[in-house]
């Protein structure tokens, strides 16, 4: 069994003081044949570019390791796009900076691509809230075709590792400023690669202090392009699916519903929504966003 180039791209935004570990978690990795790719999307006069070039300079005689500076800001997609075109490697993987492999991440993955002559290896992952607040858990995989994918799929971007060919011919992540893993993998399924799962958890994921989901417009944006992915490919569901996702993403709509029209139109769309529930599960979901309105 050959060992293929890996290329290891990690956007860095914000937080300097975070990238050492995760880069270092990469340098112990089992597998050696990897190359680490770290762009750096913060701004050319901010603090953090600053920070992020001091703790570069540690790595300038690593020669596996290459140090792109983006121009401005772009977000996660346009910088993981950036570090992918400038790769060698013929197997690509992601990490946030702030995130850690565990020491045979990519071993792993390399050995379930080769044995199983697949195009995508997705694992599990292990994630920690920092603040407490939550219990810490774990994400699992699924979603192996599309039509699971649609309707139950779970993808973090540093669980997935691919071939750079098929990186390209999907044309890498869409510039949304969310869900750009779920959209990614719709892609990938689109071109009806074969994606295998991995159960095993290879990669720590830490939730901090001030993170939480966003109802602003940029987060609006960001449902509006993961909508349109699915609704075009409704035909690979049933009936009874597609109407479990349409309400899923109605449900999804009524937090931005109520910020642009107000609380009673949202009651109103919400109450229409109980006749269409036909799952318990949506049942919970619809009292939880009752819930929800009141308390935002």
């Amino acid at each position: 069994m050959f060992d293929p180039l890996v290329s290891v791209v990690i956007p860095t935004f914000g937080r300097p003081e975070k990238l050492i570990k995760c880069i270092e978690s990469v340098l112990s990795q089992t597998y050696k044949n990897i190359e680490i790719i770290i762009v750096d999307d913060n701004s050319i006069e901010s603090q953090d570019r600053s920070a992020t070039e001091i703790i570069m300079k540690n790595y300038l005689n690593n020669n596996n390791i290459k140090y792109i500076k983006r121009s401005s800001n772009g977000g996660g997609a346009i910088a993981r796009n950036t570090g992918v075109n400038v790769s060698a490697g013929e197997f690509i993987t992601f990490l946030d900076d702030d995130d850690v492999f565990h020491v045979d991440k990519i071993e792993k993955q390399v050995v379930h691509i080769l044995r199983n002559d697949i195009d995508v290896s997705l694992c599990a992952a292990k994630i920690i809230n920092v603040n407490k607040i939550k219990k810490n858990y774990e994400c699992i995989p699924y979603g192996a075709c599309l039509r699971e994918f649609i309707i139950y799929g779970a993808a973090l971007t540093p669980m997935i590792m691919l071939k750079k060919s098929l990186f390209i011919n999907i044309g890498g992540f869409e510039d949304t400023p969310r869900f750009q893993d779920y959209i990614f993998m719709i892609k990938i399924h689109e071109k009806k690669a074969k994606v295998g799962i991995i159960l095993e958890k290879l990669y720590t994921q830490y939730i901090h202090n001030g993170e939480r989901i966003s109802y602003s417009k940029k987060s609006k944006k960001g449902y509006e392009i993961k909508h349109f992915f699915e609704r075009r490919n409704f035909s690979v569901l049933s009936d009874k699916e597609r109407h479990s996702v349409e309400l899923r993403q109605e449900f999804s709509n009524l937090i931005f519903l109520k910020n642009d029209l107000g609380l009673k139109l949202a009651l109103i769309k919400l109450y229409k929504l109980f006749f269409k529930i036909k799952a318990i599960d949506q049942l919970w979901v619809w009292l939880k966003l009752l819930i929800k309105l009141f308390v935002r």
